[in-house]
């Protein structure tokens, strides 16, 4: 696979905002995903679906084995927490692609998710999850949980306090921090 030239890639990054955020009470790394404030529209669907490739990779060779070590003892999950503020029904344009990510995930990296928390859920994630639901596997399906509101109370009991503590994807906080590192590892 070729790599995505940079200043594609940094576009890439802008408009698919993805990062980690820190550490679950376990010590399992915790990926947010604004998928809501996303726009997926700085590329073709081909480059946004490698950059998602290249990214579940960087967690496996990166993310994890530096969790491993940072925690004393095997790591080999992570947990996510999929953001859906911001959310309209334009996203629907965005399906097809979001569909080929979640199948991505589901078919080839099923076992590295324990969790996936989904927050700040609108009125349009209700048609959106209709769609991609089925498509998913049932040992998929049934690590998702669709919190209420931001989902703070069961969040806190996970300890993911760190997703409280200033805003995620407004200023690119997260995604930029992993997000350099990332691009070096690939540029190699």
């Amino acid at each position: 696979m070729k790599p995505i030239p940079m200043d594609l890639y940094r576009a890439i990054r802008n408009s698919q905002l993805i990062g980690m955020s820190g550490y679950s009470k376990e010590g399992l790394p915790v990926i947010a995903v604004g998928v809501g404030l996303s726009t997926y529209d700085k590329a073709s669907d081909k480059y946004y679906i490698q950059s998602h490739i290249q990214l579940n990779e960087y967690r496996d060779q990166v993310i994890l084995p530096t969790a491993t070590r940072k925690h004393g003892r095997y790591i080999g999950t992570c947990v996510k927490v999929l953001d859906m503020t911001g959310l309209k029904f334009s996203a629907l344009n965005q399906l097809r692609l979001l569909t080929a990510i979640s199948t991505i995930d589901d078919l080839n990296y099923p076992e590295k998710t324990d969790t996936y928390y989904i927050v700040n859920v609108p009125y349009v994630f209700s048609a959106c999850w209709k769609v991609v639901k089925p498509l998913l596997q049932e040992r998929t399906r049934r690590k998702i949980q669709v919190l209420q509101g931001c989902g703070k109370e069961e969040l806190l009991k996970v300890n993911i306090k760190h997703y409280f503590q200033g805003p995620i994807f407004s200023s690119h906080n997260i995604t930029n921090a992993i997000c350099i590192e990332f691009a070096c590892w690939f540029s190699d």
